[in-house]
């Protein structure tokens, strides 16, 4: 019970829905963005997890990862942002495909072993 009532306290967050061009979004902890940037790099921030401020601004801590010219990958750290801000500013979602079963892997696997 003492958890779940500091996680209260600190306004602490799973998920928000957020307005973007005219449609709601479901932003929660897992989910990965990028920023549009030229051809021969990109910025890729995976949502750690959502929470309020003092002043109850929706805030998002963060992954940063970099990619630079031929595929070289560099981690960029733990970062926070508003949540309006960084929504701007890393305004493709990306779609993650679900991981991947050992089950759905074995060559003798039926589709429908593969699906449970």
């Amino acid at each position: 019970m003492r958890k779940s009532s500091e996680t209260m306290r600190r306004g602490l967050s799973q998920s928000f829905f957020v307005r973007r061009g005219g449609q709601y979004e479901y932003i929660k902890a897992g989910d990965v963005f990028r920023q549009r940037s030229g051809v021969a790099s990109s910025e890729t921030a995976i949502v750690v997890s959502l929470g309020l401020d003092g002043q109850q601004i929706p805030h998002v801590r963060y992954r940063l990862s970099f990619r630079r010219g031929r595929g070289v990958k560099f981690d960029g750290g733990s970062r926070i942002m508003a949540l309006k801000p960084f929504l701007k500013l890393y305004c493709d979602r990306v779609a993650v495909a679900p991981p991947v079963t050992a089950s759905a892997m074995s060559p003798g696997a039926s589709p429908a072993e593969a699906a449970d």
